[in-house]
């Protein structure tokens, strides 16, 4: 049986100009299914990224891993026709998002995109001529998240953080919480709702089938107006989101917690130090309702725990390493954490 992420890599490379999706779809399974970016580049070895390191990719089928030399080099035209493809050829209805960078395509992949930024007043409304892409690959992993619901279970769900660096698993942790926790997870079928800005989270061609019975899904707004629209209409339990990575997704979590809903979410961070500095995180921890967070090791190791931390025992290291007051640490004159 052909392995699910090997089926994921073909369904990503797919998108790719004809020439180069024949060589990446000739790929060894094994490739496949270790393979966690596809990067095209204008005159540049095509290469992949994945548990093995990095390789580069042969016309004939397969990779090399110490030299490029008989590498495919990517053309501008081929670089044009993958985005083309990638976006439906429609590329004016995705213009917003590449604006941001990205656009979203099949089961949850994502295109990061570079080239010459357009705008106004430093704001970026359009990258033309693309000269760079990195496929993303989406990775399922059913039952991935069993060990850390199971960890942290104490009678119910409490809110909690994933934090890691990037490629980590941090989305495919979430997206298998959702599905086990609004799917019986020890017979409990709870009301959850998915916020996903990006299209990673849900798969980008269901309408949310595929986080399970009773998950509802927003998919393509902002998270923080995102947050307050499904808390407000779908009186979910647990609120699921992808990278928390402002002060205004952060506030609107903290208004959702207000209205007694749980929250697992995730924060980019390289480690605990970095963690510590993230203002959005000084927020979040200043609410006292995150009672643990789960650090997630690296690109090499995904989905697995480095470390579950007491939300608590954060606080207590924020406070011995900062001129803070414990009050204003633990958040109970409705500060963010702001002196740390």
């Amino acid at each position: 049986m052909e392995d699910k992420n090997a089926q994921r890599f073909d369904e990503a490379a797919a998108v790719a100009a004809p020439e180069i999706a024949s060589a990446l779809l000739g790929l060894p399974e094994s490739i496949k299914a270790d393979t966690q970016e596809i990067r095209i580049r204008t005159g540049r070895p095509v290469m992949l990224c994945g548990l093995y390191g990095v390789c580069f990719l042969e016309k004939s089928g397969r990779v090399a891993f110490t030299t490029y030399k008989s590498a495919m080099v990517a053309t501008k035209e081929q670089v044009a026709a993958t985005l083309k493809k990638a976006s439906g050829y429609s590329l004016y209805s995705h213009q917003e998002s590449i604006a941001k960078g990205f656009i979203t395509f099949g089961s949850g992949h994502r295109m990061g995109i570079c080239g010459t930024a357009v705008g106004t007043d430093g704001r970026i409304s359009n990258v033309r001529d693309a000269s760079s892409l990195n496929i993303r690959i989406a990775r399922d992993h059913t039952g991935c998240s069993v060990r850390i619901l199971d960890l942290l279970w104490n009678g119910g769900i409490k809110s909690l953080i994933i934090t890691g660096p990037p490629l980590c698993g941090k989305t495919t942790v979430l997206r298998d919480m959702a599905r086990q926790l609004s799917s019986g997870y020890r017979d409990n079928y709870f009301k959850v709702s998915v916020v996903d800005e990006r299209f990673e989270l849900s798969n980008f061609t269901d309408d949310g089938e595929s986080l399970g019975i009773n998950c509802d899904v927003l998919r393509g707004c902002k998270k923080d107006e995102g947050i307050i629209h499904v808390v407000r209409s779908m009186a979910p339990e647990i609120v699921i989101c992808d990278e928390i990575g402002s002060l205004s997704d952060a506030k609107a979590v903290t208004e959702g917690l207000n209205s007694g809903v749980k929250f697992i979410l995730s924060v980019h961070s390289s480690g605990k130090e970095d963690f510590f500095k993230r203002p959005q995180v000084r927020t979040l921890l200043s609410t006292g309702e995150f009672e643990t967070v789960v650090f997630l090791k690296n690109a090499m190791n995904p989905g697995q725990v480095e470390e579950i931390v007491k939300a608590g025992d954060i606080t207590d290291e924020i406070y011995r390493n900062s001129h803070a007051g414990y009050n204003d640490i633990c958040g109970r004159k409705g500060i963010c954490l702001e002196y740390v």
